[in-house]
């Protein structure tokens, strides 16, 4: 009854518990938040984190080779034959009155049918022509390669985390747009139908209202769904379920960026984890010509064993019997047939096409840097621009308006003037968010080794 009662109470705290961490991380997360949660829910990141982990265990595996190995051992065999050796009689004479002394013969045994023994041995590798060293060397190349692809994999989801939020930002600020438009739109639509009950316009004005009206509201749905489609994006990579309630905003990155937020210019190359990565396979590549070359050296390997056997040292007797061995072992390949020169002719090759590789890819990220900087440069005056027309066009707006009320406008040249107003608001928010966006993709051109957001 005690451990049901137990079990229960257990089952609610996880269940309150759950429930705590679903509400908390419930409600309107920013960009900092994102890349936060981001790090730590990832499942590529997991992946990447136990590689790193895995690769810290063989640099382990690796550095146990310098110390010396114990290891015990037992043996116990039936023979099915024992050598034996027959001894003749014997008579030593002996001085008088003694007389000869008369030795019989006998048959002595070497053992017996049972040989048993337990055995303690030491080892140690005195050289191995640099085996051992190079390998700790690549081990570690191989941990550093890890951290790279971690390094990677965190930077290609920070980005992609940031073009789904300016994304997500962009629909949600066209949408704030349309809405007020199409709120002035229903206003200006009861205004044309006074002004047709007064006499002051025609049928054909009121359907020219309801005709603009229908197609602001189609496009407030279609900008609505562009919007979920990014949030349900961002809960994605955010390993979120769909129906989480959660929303994303930040108004700062809704105004235009500041020219101290953009990155540096001549940032190291090193600051992309591909470059690291592509050094630290040359190296890998240069080391396993070390590696292919030690084999080309001797080996000298120490063993040392105390023993407790039977019949150990002295068959004849055939007692059980301590004793220790000692020595030193020499291993040298006298001739292979040519199969450690076309080793390292091969890993000398795999260090010219790694060397190769990372040429092409320096080229590439330079390449990828300077197209970033031309979309930074290219961005900033699409909302310079854009910033402009949007005042020109709201004053013409205002006087298109003023003038339709007093009869001197047109109905269609006020939907024009509206059109354009609304249009030239979009325009503008589109514009500072791509600016952002073009500076969050100069940040990965660039790379993030120290981290910005």
């Amino acid at each position: 009854m005690n451990k049901l009662i137990v079990l229960v109470l257990l089952l609610a705290m996880f269940v309150c518990a759950s429930a705590w961490c679903n509400e908390h991380i419930a409600g309107v997360l920013i960009l900092e938040d994102c890349i936060s949660l981001l790090e730590d829910r990832n499942p590529q990141l997991q992946a990447a984190q136990e590689n790193i982990d895995a690769a810290d265990l063989r640099h382990r595996m690796a550095f146990a080779q310098k110390l010396p190995s114990l290891s015990a051992g037992a043996s116990y065999s039936v023979v099915s034959d024992v050598m034996e050796m027959e001894t003749p009689a014997q008579i030593i004479p002996l001085p008088a009155p003694t007389g000869p002394l008369t030795i019989p013969g006998r048959t002595i045994s070497f053992g017996d049918e049972d040989v048993a023994e337990l055995r303690l041995t030491v080892g140690y590798a005195i050289y191995t022509g640099g085996k051992i060293s190079w390998n700790n060397r690549l081990s570690d190349v191989q941990a550093g390669l890890a951290y790279m692809e971690r390094e990677r994999t965190r930077q290609d989801l920070r980005a992609r985390l940031r073009s789904l939020y300016f994304r997500f930002l962009k629909a949600g600020k066209a949408m704030e747009i349309i809405q007020e438009d199409v709120k002035r739109g229903e206003r200006h639509l009861e205004e044309a139908k006074n002004r047709q009950k007064q006499g002051m316009a025609i049928r054909m004005d009121v359907l020219e209202a309801q005709i603009t009206l229908g197609q602001t509201r189609q496009d407030l749905i279609k900008i609505g769904n562009e919007k979920e489609q990014a949030r349900l994006a961002l809960l994605s990579i955010l390993e979120f379920p769909e129906d989480s309630p959660i929303t994303f905003s930040e108004e700062q990155w809704i105004r235009p960026p500041e020219d101290s937020e953009l990155p540096e210019q001549g940032v190291p190359l090193t600051d992309r984890p591909e470059i690291g990565a592509a050094d630290l396979e040359v190296a890998a590549a240069q080391m396993g010509v070390e590696l292919a070359e030690s084999s080309r050296k001797p080996t000298v390997m120490f063993e040392g064993s105390g023993c407790v056997g039977r019949p150990g040292l002295d068959a004849v007797q055939n007692e059980w019997m301590t004793y220790a061995t000692a020595g030193l072992r020499l291993n040298f390949d006298l001739y292979r047939g040519g199969g450690i020169r076309a080793q390292v002719q091969e890993k000398q090759k795999l260090v010219q096409a790694a060397e190769s590789r990372r040429q092409a890819l320096e080229r590439q990220i330079k390449l990828e840097r300077q197209s970033a900087w031309l979309a930074v440069n290219s961005a900033k005056g699409n909302w310079e621009l854009a910033a402009q027309i949007v005042g020109t066009a709201e004053e013409r707006f205002r006087v298109v308006e003023s003038m339709w009320r007093e009869g001197l406008a047109t109905e269609t040249a006020y939907q024009d003037a509206r059109e354009a107003m609304t249009q030239s608001r979009l325009s503008l928010s589109a514009a500072i968010l791509d600016y952002r966006l073009a500076i969050a993709e100069l940040i990965r051109a660039n790379g993030e080794m120290r981290t910005h957001l």
